[in-house]
């Protein structure tokens, strides 16, 4: 029904940039959240959103107070159970066999153009973490270096790569390992 409401059948057929599911879902949501107050999926949702993107405090307790947000305590305890699970998920996919990839990440602590000296705080908080996934379908043999290495050699058309080594000097002469 809101489907239909949200929608006509020509719409539909011409329109490639409204997405009028979307809005079913919210109004779905807010509908829910009218006839209980204890589902509260749009409106913690919501209040991630707006702890992410950077709004104030007082903004999202604001929002709360409309009813289309949780309060900025209970988006923090939102954060605090999502800490957790991934915590949980990290420790089982850490008996398992994973990968692991490290990216960088830029934390701006301000909006404004200020002048600082060097003694100020810095605007740019930077730092790299760590991302720890299971790998799915994956075997410890398919894990070994040697028939990776032993493929790519006889393989054609591809560049060829110079090899990691180290040098040892052993008995004035240097010994390289690949």
């Amino acid at each position: 029904m809101l489907g239909t409401a949200a929608q006509t059948k020509r719409a539909q057929a011409h329109n490639k940039e409204k997405h009028p599911e979307k809005v079913c879902r919210v109004v779905t949501r807010q509908l829910l959240y009218q006839s209980s107050n204890c589902c509260l999926g749009f409106q913690a949702e919501f209040g991630l959103f707006l702890w992410a993107t950077g709004c104030a405090r007082q903004t999202i307790n604001a929002i709360f107070r409309c009813g289309l947000s949780v309060s900025y305590e209970s988006v923090l305890n939102c954060i605090e159970h999502l800490s957790r699970h991934c915590d949980t998920n990290t420790l089982a996919h850490s008996e398992e066999i994973h990968g692991v990839a490290y990216d960088n990440l830029n934390i701006s602590t301000s909006i404004f153009i200020e002048q600082r000296g060097s003694s100020g705080p810095a605007k740019v908080t930077s730092g790299t973490f760590g991302v720890l996934y299971g790998l799915r379908n994956a075997r410890p043999e398919h894990m070994l270096i040697s028939p990776i290495m032993q493929r790519f050699r006889k393989s054609e058309g591809l560049p060829p790569v110079m090899p990691l080594y180290v040098k040892r000097r052993a008995r004035n002469k240097s010994a390289y390992f690949f």
